[in-house]
């Protein structure tokens, strides 16, 4: 290959670079995840029982707050389909003060009632956080899509991927105290929202975003918890293209 090809390949292959979108984005929100059955089963105890439609609240905008982070790339021959890497902390607090039904077995001996959560688990939340990271695949349609905006100012879009579950619980259950991070396995998310462009590389963006998945965690006492979250969020957000 002569010098002068070279160098037109490499100005190709850069102007197609340049061409490209790529978008870092940081975006704060609030979360609700839906009620749920909390089951515990915890070896030195001789005890496994499930807590029936524990409710969940999200302290979203306490320390530590909502936040997300996600970079972006579209693609010049594909300009409306996009990939992205999306990471998103957020939190859940069971409410121990209510009367919730529950059955199966506690300290040796089984249990069929209802009673406030709070006589068997002391506290139960995942505070530091509900952390999960993963793909979308991203579909936007451009619109006023006049100079310099070619990809459109108003770009409305969806997206859809799996995650993966990153927890930090905090819990004390029949008296035994734990905390740590650990993984929790694999969910889905989807996502739609509105991005709109204040100049070439600034943008906001508002979004609604929905995911599940299933806590799985550690509880003292030789012992673990799962729960199913089921969780809708609405953010908003500023991103930077180049």
């Amino acid at each position: 290959m002569s010098s002068r090809t070279a160098v037109a390949v490499i100005v190709i292959v850069a102007g197609t670079a340049a061409r490209a979108e790529t978008t870092i984005s940081g975006y704060l929100g609030y979360a609700s995840t839906r009620n749920s059955d909390l089951h515990v089963d915890q070896s030195a105890t001789d005890s496994n029982a499930t807590f029936a439609g524990v409710y969940w609240d999200s302290k979203s905008f306490q320390a530590p707050p909502y936040y997300g982070l996600r970079v972006t790339h579209f693609p010049d021959a594909y300009p409306s389909w996009g990939i992205a890497l999306d990471f998103t902390h957020y939190k859940i607090y069971a409410r121990t003060g209510d009367s919730v039904a529950v059955s199966g077995r506690w300290n040796g001996a089984p249990v069929d009632t209802t009673a406030p959560l709070g006589d068997r688990v002391q506290s139960f939340s995942i505070s530091h956080g509900v952390n999960t990271v993963g793909p979308l695949l991203l579909y936007r349609w451009p619109f006023d899509t006049a100079p310099p905006y070619r990809n459109g100012r108003v770009q409305p879009y969806v997206g859809v991927g799996p995650l993966y579950y990153i927890d930090h619980p905090e819990n004390t259950v029949n008296g035994f105290t734990t905390e740590r991070y650990q993984g929790s396995g694999w969910g889905w998310q989807a996502v739609a929202g509105i991005r709109y462009l204040l100049t070439e590389r600034w943008s906001a963006f508002g979004e609604i975003k929905h995911d599940e998945g299933t806590a799985k965690v550690s509880v003292g006492g030789d012992g673990s918890a799962n729960t199913r979250l089921r969780t809708t969020h609405g953010v908003l957000g500023v991103g930077y293209s180049f």
